[in-house]
C-alpha cells in the first residue's frame, strides 16, 4: 500500500490509511452490529453485514493500479 503514495508522503499517507481503516472498521463494527441485532433480532444479520463489507474491500482492492514492475518473459 505505501507504494501508492509518494516517497514524501510514504509513513504520513499509510499510517492514516491504517488508522482510518482501524477507527473506521474496526471501532464502528460492534455499534453496527448490535443495531443491527436489535432491528432484526437475528444475528444472521451481522453475517451479511461483514460479508458487505468483505465484499467492498475486494472491489477496492481490484480498482487499486499494480505497482509491481513489469514482467518480461524469459
Amino acid at each position: 500500500m505505501t507504494e501508492l503514495f509518494t516517497p514524501e508522503q510514504r509513513q504520513s499517507g499509510a499510517g492514516l490509511a491504517y488508522q482510518l481503516g482501524a477507527v473506521l472498521g474496526g471501532g464502528l463494527a460492534p455499534s453496527v452490529a448490535n443495531r443491527l441485532i436489535e432491528w432484526t433480532g437475528t444475528s444472521t444479520s451481522v453475517g451479511y453485514y461483514l460479508a458487505g463489507g468483505m465484499a467492498l474491500t475486494l472491489v477496492c482492492l481490484l480498482a487499486l493500479p499494480e505497482t509491481a514492475p513489469v514482467r518480461t518473459r524469459r
